[in-house]
Parts: structure tokens; sequence; C-alpha cells
């Protein structure tokens, strides 16, 4: 079964960046990244396949483009 997940940056400063993701063209999920560690928050708690998703391809993103992107998507 294909998965689409969506995420949209909402905040960036020096120290985290914080994104709404989700699936289904809901995003009703945040992902806060801690920029010196490199750890993800999520208020929910659910470190689950969209949660991979939309981390992987944000770090990816990050890697090939230099900044965090503002917005993107990935599907498996």
């Amino acid at each position: 079964m294909a998965m689409l997940v969506r995420y949209e940056k909402t905040r960036d400063n020096e120290t985290l960046v914080e994104y709404r993701f989700g699936t289904g063209g809901r995003l009703d999920r945040v992902l806060v990244l801690d920029k010196r560690t490199m750890e993800a928050e999520l208020p929910d708690g659910r470190f689950d396949t969209a949660y991979t998703m939309a981390m992987s391809h944000i770090l990816e993103e990050k890697e090939r483009l230099g900044y965090y992107p503002v917005i993107g998507s990935s599907v498996s």
C-alpha cells in the first residue's frame, strides 16, 4: 500500500525547525527538530512510518539544498 506524507515548515530559528506534517491531505501532526542534536520531538509521541518518511525526506532535502525545505512530500 502506498503512503503520501506531506510537510510544511512553520518555524525556523537558530536552534530548531518545526514542521506540520501528515497523510491523507491533512497536516495534523507536529515535528520539532533540534538543529544541534538532530533529535526530533513529537508532541503526539507517535514515532511511526509517517514520521520516519517526513523526517528522512526533510533531512535529505536539507543535505541537497543546504537549508531546511519550506514544503515537501514523500511517497512510498
